[in-house]
């Protein structure tokens, strides 16, 4: 027969257990105590949010979409990097790498913005049962608010953007790039760093089997690629 001690002593070991979870998630979400960590913390022990998020195999889910991404990068890009980490990604691979990671997380949405006014000209993220995962957050954030891109655009401009959607996997790139730009019957954002020689630049979407000695640094036009700043307020590699 089972005492009532022993079922209190087993709900209360369920308990510890449950809130050591939500402590080890929260850690790792968020680098200082805040009150988006607290309420996360909080929501997370009735069972609110996290109830299906696996520790383990959702950072190795995150491993493979960056190994992914690097692999295409590499493709597009004649460079190689000490380490290929979530800063180096989204700047100028988000989206890839976006892409990557929804392949892994069924039911997950792309999201992204295309606001003029970020030092990388847009952003790409996915949307996963209520969290939000880009290159720089492995284990995700309650809101997107809380993406780190998204904490350096609303410093830089007390908002944040407005033109934030779903888009489908099956478009995302396409809608991406989909801007009038390099010279002749060719669409899409041009590469600032890529001269076509006659003026102009080539297109940011590179061919298949196309290498280029640096960083993509995309802009719809190519008079938006004599904006001052270049290197420094946008284009940026670090």
């Amino acid at each position: 027969m089972i005492k009532l001690i022993d079922i209190f002593n087993q709900l209360l070991q369920e308990e510890k257990e449950k809130r050591d979870r939500c402590l080890r998630i929260a850690d790792r979400k968020y680098d200082k105590p805040s009150a988006y960590k607290s309420g996360a913390v909080v929501r997370c022990r009735k069972g609110e949010i996290w109830k299906d998020l696996k520790e383990n195999n959702l950072n190795n889910t995150y491993k493979t979409a960056l190994a992914q991404t690097e692999k295409e990068a590499l493709e597009l890009v004649d460079k190689n990097w000490d380490e290929f980490g979530g800063e180096e990604c989204n700047n100028g691979f988000c989206d890839i790498f976006a892409k990557n990671l929804a392949k892994h997380l069924p039911g997950s949405k792309i999201m992204s913005t295309e606001d003029s006014r970020s030092t990388t000209f847009g952003h790409v993220w996915i949307e996963y049962k209520g969290n939000y995962f880009d290159a720089e957050t492995p284990n995700g954030v309650t809101s997107w608010k809380e993406l780190p891109w998204m904490v350096k655009f609303y410093n830089k401009n007390k908002e944040y953007p407005t033109d934030i959607e779903f888009i489908n996997e099956a478009e995302s790139l396409h809608k991406w790039f989909k801007r009038q730009g390099p010279k002749g019957k060719e669409g899409g954002w041009v590469d600032c760093n890529a001269p076509d020689g006659s003026g102009g630049y080539k297109a940011c979407g590179r061919k298949k089997g196309e290498k280029r000695s640096k960083y993509p640094s995309c802009r719809p036009t190519a008079a938006q690629c004599k904006t001052p700043g270049k290197g420094k307020k946008w284009g940026k590699t670090k």
